[in-house]
């Protein structure tokens, strides 16, 4: 990010899943981080794009990832939705914050694309999704200069259906809104012309 019109750039990691995973594969591949090519069955957290969405001072990016551990989502809590609820001053029959409508919570699931006679692939976990909300405010130690706190990444989704197309859009007094397809049966190879399987061509979403 630049608050300088580019003259200088800050990186900051909002996904640090690159070297974690939450999923083993059952066809090995070759370790990502390594020149050597020794074989692993832990799926890296990979994360192929990242979306993002500005209203005023409040940022909001989004990004689906291979690694679906932690990040704490309502569904995921800790403590039943009721305690949660009573303490949050939330009443579960009319804000369905902490309910899942939408069956988000469950097990990373994968699909086995030698069975669909892509051995070349093999197995891939699917994606699920997540998001982080920044805020541009006053550097408070130093006056007259800005910064971007970032609050902790937090998982929406659980994997059980494969993540895909993320779309963002905020709008100043109202919120963000984060919208996104969900495959339950994972990218299905397409049939476009060209070399390969059918990976160099199109791709299936069902």
């Amino acid at each position: 990010m630049s608050l300088d019109d580019g003259e200088t750039w800050k990186v900051t990691n909002l996904s640090n899943s690159a070297d974690e995973s939450s999923f083993e594969v059952s066809t090995p591949l070759q370790d990502p981080g390594e020149a050597d090519p020794s074989l692993i069955t832990d799926y890296p957290g990979d994360v192929p794009n990242v979306f993002h969405g500005v209203a005023g001072n409040k940022v909001l990016v989004a990004w689906h990832s291979k690694f679906c551990s932690s990040g704490n989502p309502a569904w995921g809590a800790e403590f039943p939705s009721d305690e949660v609820a009573g303490y949050l001053g939330i009443n579960n029959e009319v804000d369905f914050y902490l309910t899942d409508l939408f069956g988000a919570a469950g097990s990373q699931s994968s699909t086995d694309y030698t069975e669909l006679d892509v051995e070349v692939v093999g197995e891939v976990p699917y994606s699920c999704l997540w998001s982080a909300r920044g805020v541009l405010r006053e550097d408070p130690e130093n006056t007259g200069t800005t910064e971007v706190v970032w609050f902790q990444a937090e998982r929406l989704t659980g994997g059980t259906r494969d993540v895909n197309r993320v779309e963002t859009a905020c709008i100043a007094g109202a919120g963000c809104a984060i919208t996104w397809q969900e495959d339950p049966e994972g990218v299905r190879p397409g049939e476009g012309e060209g070399p390969g399987t059918g990976w160099s061509g199109t791709a299936n979403l069902r």
